[in-house]
């Protein structure tokens, strides 16, 4: 699989990737978001048969990290995920 910043653990053909920040309750920023689509795409790419999200801490994920910026439109041909 494809290096990223998320962890990701296979054992056998079951992935598992983890969202890493139990501290911000697994809140994803858009970058974020966009790297663990590719994330998960990189893992279709190999035998994987299952791939399996997990997070750390009392939340699994409180939504998007609402940061500067991290709310605006892109413009046009903005990619949505």
């Amino acid at each position: 699989m494809a290096d990223c910043d998320f962890p990701v653990r296979r054992t056998g053909t079951i992935a598992r990737i983890d969202l890493g920040r139990p501290d911000e309750g697994n809140a994803l920023t858009r970058a974020m978001m966009t790297r663990l689509a590719a994330t998960i795409r990189s893992a279709a790419t190999d035998d994987v048969a299952l791939v399996v999200i997990e997070a750390r801490g009392s939340q699994f994920c409180r939504g998007i990290e609402w940061v500067a910026g991290a709310h605006r439109d892109d413009g046009p041909g903005a990619r949505r995920l």
